[in-house]
């Protein structure tokens, strides 16, 4: 088959096909959560003519009125995006690149990060004609994003056909790890966080200079994971239990003394809520913070799509062998470190 779209889903699923076309599918169903969802099933045009390629583009842009919050596009684009998606032992100019890139800033769609095979077709040539794309993937909404953090796009080995097979899983269950202690920077803008490190630091241990030290790390550890749970507490919990008072205080305003509460709790939300953005900010590895308007769902956004790019889901070992197994994975690791340095 070539040149088309087919689509099939599971009986107990409902399906709305609102838009369909040679190169476009697109539907509106309801998710598990039972959130309404668009998806939108993309084949790009095969011919690199700017004309033919920008319907499909306008197609799809056509579309934006039509879709849900969340939208999840996927399919065969038939464009790369960047020269990170192509490989060849020739280096050409990319045509269509920026076109589709401006299709998707418009759109307000970002690429789902994927795992697996960097690319997803292959000529199939065995000389220097050979070339490699990353042409099929898979777009979402931030809303989208933010709604489904445990995603996972599979990239899988292109074998009976020029294409990579990719499947998107929005529900993959990780198995449970525990979370490695870090240093929060919003804790410093607590009033309390520094006297408490400098009496956690005050613990006096025997044994040698490097135990000592370690002792007193360890303390300062315990004793900072403890305060965050039952001192510092849940900001978001805090800003809604906070916000939540302001709104019943400001539609019950009576005397000059109810005006100073107001003035102190929208304070206090003012702080947690920079408290917040602080902590996302950190969490999304980025050193600048935009001034004005709070960031926190692009921070939010940032971490899901760095949490997603971290995942391992596979090995190649250095006999070929591919472990998926997540046990396989691990003593794999630990085998490969203990051989290569003890």
């Amino acid at each position: 088959m070539s040149g088309g779209l087919l689509l099939g889903w599971m009986k107990d699923m409902t399906l709305n096909i609102l838009y369909s076309s040679k190169h476009i599918l697109h539907a509106d169903l309801v998710d598990k959560k039972g959130t309404p969802l668009s998806i939108s099933f993309v084949y790009g045009h095969p011919n690199l003519a700017k004309r033919e390629r920008e319907e499909v583009w306008t197609e799809l842009r056509n579309l934006k009125n039509l879709a849900q919050k969340h939208w999840v596009c996927i399919g065969d684009f038939n464009q790369i995006l960047s020269q990170e998606d192509k490989f060849s032992f020739s280096h050409r100019k990319i045509e269509g690149a920026e076109a589709f890139n401006q299709t998707l800033f418009e759109l307000g769609l970002c690429q789902l990060k994927a795992t697996g095979q960097n690319f997803t077709w292959m000529n199939g040539h065995g000389d220097e004609t050979f070339v490699m794309e990353r042409l099929d993937r898979a777009l979402a909404t931030v809303d989208w994003i933010n709604s489904n953090p445990l995603y996972v796009l599979r990239n899988l080995p292109i074998i009976r056909s020029d294409h990579s097979p990719i499947i998107l899983d929005s529900e993959f269950q990780h198995p449970f790890r525990k979370i490695p202690f870090r240093f929060e920077k919003m804790w410093l803008a607590h009033e309390g966080c520094k006297a408490l490190i400098q009496n956690s630091w005050s613990l006096n241990s025997h044994g040698s200079k490097a135990f000592q030290f370690q002792q007193k790390l360890k303390h300062v550890k315990n004793e900072l994971s403890s305060w965050n749970r039952n001192v510092f507490g849940k900001v978001d919990i805090q800003i809604r239990e906070k916000q939540k008072k302001f709104q019943e205080l400001q539609g019950s305003i009576k005397i000059v003394s109810d005006l100073k509460v107001e003035g102190k709790l929208k304070e206090d939300i003012e702080n947690l809520m920079e408290k917040e953005e602080i902590m996302w900010a950190q969490k999304a590895r980025s050193s600048w913070i935009i001034q004005g308007d709070r960031n926190t769902s692009y921070f939010q956004t940032l971490v899901r799509h760095r949490r997603v790019r971290n995942i391992i889901l596979q090995v190649r070992t250095l006999e070929g062998q591919l472990l998926e197994e997540l046990g396989d994975i691990e003593n794999h690791f630990v085998e490969f470190f203990f051989k290569s340095f003890l």
